[in-house]
């Protein structure tokens, strides 16, 4: 059967929108007109843009009802479409009207791919005929317009590398509107018989306030011609090099992220990232809300294991259902040196050169041998 939808607000987490408290879906919107003069006046409604009127109401009377199913008949019969309806709205009286968002009736070329937001504009008016020439079809009027405004969005994911200084570039920003590249990640060196391997996370981060349902899928390497001395030529699309803890879910919106300050990034570019680690007690903050927890950005590790002493590139995207992707690229060279055999340790809390403490270096003893001897203990 057909599912009725309820006027006025609606949850958006079946249909669309985001079930979050203050924030709904509006397809509908009741408008009230009131008489405030001494006569009695007459007049006609109708609509323009990508809006439809779905009924007429006033007190005492018999509701007008629009559906969309008679303006298809009247066009299978190729007639013409009746004259609106002349209503009588008597002094203090009001007539209400309930005007709904009709998606499908914006033209396919106004919808874009890239375009996180999208706003239409339409309005309601009202024709009220001269005194004289209420019986007429179309007679002179003068005019009332009514404004209306509707905005769609659909859900967005960022993604936002934790940085290492060891591994990746200085952060820059974006600029609003620019469109986001992949987000490089960046492994190394890694020994094929590594037992841990090495392992690096990503912030995902909703951009909208629709709920984003995502699914991790593998972006196969399509043959392309690469430029001369590229040393990613020769680079193995292995998806099973990578490991990732999460591969689906759902993530409400907007996630949390503060605003960088102009200094810390390129001249003349700004931009907001999320909190890699949480605050400390001793810096001041407001209170939080009771689900703020909801909105916080979803960490995804992602382990590299390489099986050969190859470079080794992967490109994976996470697929919103009906929104706009983020992509990631992961990069990674195998290798059978020793050197590259290591486990990636926390840096030390504290360095003390009392002799009894494990931190401090014996005279001869290289740094690297110091800090297996650490582990160790």
């Amino acid at each position: 059967g057909t599912r009725l939808q309820a006027n006025g607000t609606t949850h958006g987490g079946a249909i669309s929108g985001s079930q979050i408290p203050g924030i709904v879906s509006i397809m509908s919107r009741y408008i009230a007109l009131t008489n405030r003069n001494a006569c009695t006046l007459y007049c006609r409604f109708r609509i323009e843009g990508p809006f439809r009127l779905a009924e007429i109401s006033q007190v005492g009377k018999h509701v007008v009802r629009l559906h969309p199913e008679d303006a298809k008949k009247t066009k299978k019969k190729s007639q013409e479409p009746p004259p609106p309806q002349l209503f009588t709205v008597e002094k203090f009286e009001t007539v209400s009207l309930q005007v709904v968002f009709a998606p499908e009736l914006v033209p396919a070329m106004q919808w874009k791919e890239s375009q996180v937001e999208h706003v239409f504009t339409g309005s309601v008016i009202i024709e009220y005929p001269r005194d004289n020439d209420v019986q007429v079809a179309a007679p002179p009027s003068d005019l009332q317009r009514l404004h209306l405004l509707a905005t769609s969005r659909r859900p967005a994911l960022q993604l936002v590398a934790i940085p290492r200084p060891d591994l990746d570039r200085p952060l820059l920003g974006t600029e609003a509107g620019d469109a986001l590249p992949p987000v490089l990640l960046e492994y190394g060196r890694v020994h094929i018989n590594a037992a841990l391997g090495r392992t690096r996370a990503v912030l995902v981060l909703n951009v909208t306030n629709v709920l984003a349902r995502w699914q991790l899928v593998h972006v196969a390497n399509k043959l392309a011609v690469v430029a001369a001395g590229d040393k990613d030529a020769e680079a193995v699309d292995d998806m099973d090099a990578f490991h990732f803890d999460i591969a689906s879910g759902e993530l409400l919106g907007p996630s949390k992220d503060v605003l960088v300050p102009k200094e810390a990034l390129a001249p003349g570019m700004r931009a907001r990232m999320p909190r890699f680690f949480p605050l400390t007690p001793a810096l001041p903050h407001a209170l939080g809300a009771q689900d703020e927890h909801l909105f916080e950005p979803l960490k995804i590790s992602i382990a590299f294991k390489p099986k050969k002493t190859v470079l080794f590139k992967s490109r994976f995207r996470l697929h919103v259902e009906g929104g706009i992707s983020a992509d990631l690229i992961c990069r990674g060279q195998g290798s059978d040196d020793p050197e590259d055999d290591k486990v990636d340790y926390p840096p030390l809390l504290s360095h003390r050169s009392d002799p009894d403490s494990p931190t401090s270096q014996e005279p001869g003893q290289p740094a690297s041998a110091r800090t297996h001897q650490t582990a160790g203990r």
